[in-house]
């Protein structure tokens, strides 16, 4: 054993110091230690093999040989998996100049070596470079295929996902302009389902709500500081959720007052950002009054989703699908809950239940428990891009009312080291709101509904 784990440090060393010169150090203690792993042993072995391989390839034919790139790429691949990032950004750029040598600069075969530079970036966290490569991958396709081929709209949406994932992480006054760059693909794709004459996927379709949903929270003040019944509403739900905080602390850490305590406390202050209410902010300029550029972008959005549901709609009727004229109808609902319009969300989920019965996909949208809606459903599809990104798991209980809220939430399995970040998390889990279920066409309260949280 012992005999193995110095074979595997010294390939380590010795890989580094011919193949990576320089090599952080960083990287050779993050190898060396990784080298007492069973599985990293194999798989530092391929890389010395490996990197053999390319020096006795190069000095037989040359830098150039397309087999240069093939063993480049793959040992570009050992290397990620060994999570020597930075190594495997130099291997990737070597196996994608002899493909653009040999293959030319719009060649396909670029694309795998362009996204897995793209994965190293991201988990550097080196936000710019990674979208940068992310640009490049689409700009990669769009060579290939026309500007409304639906090929195009996977990339289109993988960008939109990625803006909305930028103003997750960043959530400050500058990065309104993530939901737009955001919004402004998903408005491409719309284009180019309507040009071939295709029915909204409903990846798109709750794509579209998430982002046009946290547009219209973006900058409130003016929506709440008009009406006195509105901030009345507002601070309803702030008190609300607030209590929920506590309950969900109190209850998770039950036998350790200062963690419950920290919990509560940083889960409070994280629910305050989220709902800060900016009373200094103008919409109109006060010389000519004409709406300015976010007033326009924010107080369209719901505007903008409605239209999306509508079409969605149309296209169920015009392609006679029962599953997407079911799910427009339950997403359209879905769109009144969140927007406090709970009567007409009554109404349409009434219709879809009956609809849903009538066509013989009841089971399928299991309307009998709730189910999470934009922009809650569609984060386990985002980018992690948190500097340092929460770990651990935490599963939860709650109890969601008829109108879809949460009423009482509790941890049914916590595994976090810091209590604060469950606040934090908490404080999110707590704002989730539901598609009720339902029970002979009518919303209806669910106890004890389970779920993993995605941190």
């Amino acid at each position: 054993m012992m005999k193995r784990l110095n074979r595997e440090g010294y390939l380590t060393a010795m890989f580094l110091t011919i193949w990576l010169v320089p090599a952080s150090a960083q990287l050779a203690d993050q190898a060396e230690a990784q080298a007492l792993e069973p599985d990293s042993g194999q798989l530092l072995d391929q890389v010395y093999q490996l990197e053999q391989s390319i020096v006795q390839l190069e000095q037989r034919s040359g830098a150039f040989d397309p087999r240069m790139g093939e063993l480049s790429s793959t040992l570009a691949s050992r290397l990620a998996e060994l999570e020597l990032h930075e190594a495997a950004l130099d291997s990737i750029q070597r196996a994608d100049q002899n493909l653009k040598i040999n293959l030319g600069l719009y060649a396909p075969e670029r694309e795998p070596l362009l996204r897995m530079a793209f994965e190293q970036h991201i988990a550097l966290r080196d936000v710019e470079a990674a979208q940068a490569e992310l640009e490049h991958l689409v700009w990669l396709a769009a060579r290939s295929l026309d500007a409304m081929d639906a090929q195009y709209i996977p990339r289109l949406l993988e960008l939109a996902r990625w803006h909305f994932s930028r103003y997750l992480t960043e959530m400050n006054d500058e990065s309104l302009g993530q939901l737009e760059e955001a919004t402004g693909y998903l408005e491409d794709a719309r284009e180019i389902y309507q040009v071939n004459s295709l029915p909204y996927q409903m990846e798109f379709v709750d794509l579209y709500i998430a982002v046009n949903k946290a547009a219209s929270e973006f900058l409130p003040a003016v929506q709440y500081s008009q009406s006195s019944g509105q901030s009345s509403r507002f601070d309803r739900d702030r008190i609300r959720l607030e209590r929920l905080v506590g309950d969900v602390c109190d209850l998770g850490y039950s036998a350790d007052e200062e963690q419950a305590s920290r919990c509560e406390r940083a889960g409070e202050t994280q629910l305050r950002r989220r709902l800060q209410i900016s009373s200094e902010t103008n919409y109109y300029d006060s010389y000519d009054l004409d709406v300015n550029h976010t007033a326009l972008f924010v107080n369209r959005a719901y505007q903008r989703v409605r239209q999306v549901l509508e079409e969605a709609y149309n296209d169920s009727l015009k392609f006679e699908n029962p599953m997407l004229h079911v799910g427009s109808l339950l997403k359209t609902a879905d769109w009144f809950l969140l927007y406090g319009h709970e009567n007409n969300a009554r109404e349409v989920y009434g219709v879809a239940a009956e609809m849903a019965k009538t066509m013989g996909v009841e089971e399928i949208f299991a309307t009998d428990r709730p189910h999470p809606i934009p922009p809650q459903s569609v984060y386990s599809q985002l980018f992690d891009l948190a500097e340092q990104p929460a770990s651990g798991s935490i599963r939860v209980r709650a109890d969601i009312d008829a109108d879809g809220k949460i009423e009482s939430i509790s941890f049914v399995n916590i595994e976090m080291e810091d209590s604060a970040e469950a606040g934090r998390v908490a404080s999110q889990v707590i704002r989730t709101r539901f598609r009720p279920a339902l029970a002979n066409g009518q919303p209806v309260s669910f106890e004890g509904y389970e779920f993993n949280v995605h941190l």
